[in-house]
């Protein structure tokens, strides 16, 4: 039996035992705090819609919150106003029906979502003497963030991630991924990665520097199922500077001290105008200090200084820095430019703690 025989005869067992049926000639209020559909692109799902026009009429209930997410057999919770002898009308993919609350007061109500309902996001309106307030949305999809921030344009293979919650629902419904221009234009997304709080959507290598929006579908509740857009940049790639100073060679001037070769390294470079400060892979004993102002080396202003180790690996430096090192100075490359931070990790760098002081 298929999914849209198994609605009809749910919706034929609930009208016959006295559950009030709605019809799609019904007007209900539109929701009033659902993000905007994304123009040009097909809105996924959205099948058996009510009429749904207008505002609440004067004196309808009206709800505040309600527990998301909340699927079929579980119980959904609503705070509002003039909840005292109002039902529930829910649409799901495919059915609108109505439900009678377990319990109800003035200003909150319990009501649970039949089994046989379909798993998707749902508009919940508040109904009282034949008044319907404006619904509220349940398991749509939500996004909190964009990851990462920052995407150097040219990258081959890159990825921009959504974080939020509802992104995908356990049904058979695929989830979308739309990239927003900032002059309008609209592209799908192939979507790479999808769970519950995050999707993953794979780039166009052409994106030229710019700020870029992206939304989120569920692949259900139609023009009312996507999520709010959010951000990340495009940014040129930040030339490096050609100039190379190794740790290393400055061993005999600091006197065999790690912590000073560094310092005369970083010194070097900012007085050429910028380079690369190397770390070979080798152990760095004596960069942290007693106090946490010795701990930190701070890199000059105005100039691009770049600290790159030998690459990641599998080195134990757990077992092999001084106990009283902070794990936290595992941070390796990192760029003087705010634009740039490579986030690598190295054992080369397993006792150096760098800090970017930025104005």
């Amino acid at each position: 039996m298929n999914r849209n025989a198994v609605v009809l005869l749910w919706l034929l067992a609930t009208c016959s035992a006295g559950n009030p049926s709605v019809t799609r000639a019904e007007t209900l209020p539109a929701p009033g705090d659902v993000p905007e559909a994304v123009a040009g692109v097909k809105s996924p799902g959205g099948i058996g819609f009510p009429r749904i026009e207008g505002v609440p009429a004067a004196g309808a209930p009206a709800i505040a919150a309600i527990s998301d997410v909340t699927f079929p057999d579980e119980t959904l919770v609503t705070t509002g106003e003039g909840l005292d002898g109002a039902g529930l009308r829910v649409w799901a993919e495919g059915t609108t029906f109505h439900i009678e609350p377990l319990r109800a007061l003035h200003n909150r109500m319990q009501a649970v979502i039949p089994k046989e309902a379909p798993h998707s996001t749902m508009l919940v309106w508040p109904v009282r003497d034949g008044k319907a307030g404006e619904p509220i949305r349940v398991n749509g999809a939500t996004a909190w963030w964009a990851w990462p921030a920052r995407i150097e344009a040219g990258s081959p293979g890159a990825t921009v991630r959504v974080f939020g919650k509802n992104l995908r629902l356990p049904s058979d419904a695929d989830p979308l991924l739309v990239l927003e221009e900032s002059g309008g234009a609209r592209e799908r997304l192939d979507v790479s990665v999808s769970n519950p709080y995050h999707l993953g959507g794979e780039l166009p290598h052409d994106l030229a520097p710019g700020t870029y929006r992206v939304r989120a579908h569920n692949g259900t509740g139609g023009v009312y199922g996507w999520s709010e857009a959010v951000e990340f940049e495009v940014v040129a790639p930040l030339k490096l500077p050609e100039a190379v100073f190794r740790v290393d060679d400055y061993l005999d001037a600091a006197e065999g001290s790690d912590r000073g070769a560094v310092l005369l390294a970083v010194a070097a470079a900012a007085e050429n105008g910028g380079g690369t400060v190397k770390f070979a892979a080798r152990h760095y004993r004596d960069l942290a200090g007693l106090s946490p102002a010795r701990d930190t080396i701070v890199l000059p202003e105005g100039v691009l200084i770049v600290l790159r180790g030998a690459g990641m690996g599998d080195y134990d430096w757990h077992a092999n820095c001084s106990n009283r090192l902070r794990s936290s100075t595992s941070r390796t490359a990192a760029s003087h430019d705010p634009r740039r931070a490579s986030g690598q990790t190295s054992s080369t760098m397993a006792c150096l703690s760098v800090s970017r002081r930025i104005r």
